[in-house]
C-alpha cells in the first residue's frame, strides 16, 4: 500500500500500471517501480515476511571464535 495525497494523480498512475506494457504512456510506471525499488533498497517498505525472517535470523546463535591472543585484541 503506498500513501498518495493526490487522487488525480494516483489514479493515473493506477490506470497506466494496470495496463502496462501494452498502455500507450509507460513514464508514471517507470517512476513509482523506481521509488518503490529506492524504497526497499534502504530498508524501507519491507514485506512481513522479510521482517519476520530478519528477526528470526537476529535471534539465532552466532558463532564468535575465540581470539587467539586475547592480550592483544587479536
Amino acid at each position: 500500500m503506498v500513501y498518495a495525497p493526490n487522487k488525480d494523480w494516483a489514479e493515473l498512475v493506477i490506470g497506466e500500471m494496470s495496463v502496462f506494457p501494452a498502455g500507450r504512456y509507460d513514464d508514471p510506471t517507470d517512476s513509482a517501480t523506481q521509488a518503490l525499488k529506492h524504497i526497499r533498497d534502504i530498508g524501507f517498505g519491507r514485506m512481513d515476511d522479510e521482517a519476520r525472517e530478519e528477526e528470526n535470523r537476529a535471534m539465532m546463535h552466532r558463532y564468535r571464535p575465540k581470539r587467539l591472543y586475547p592480550s592483544l585484541g587479536v
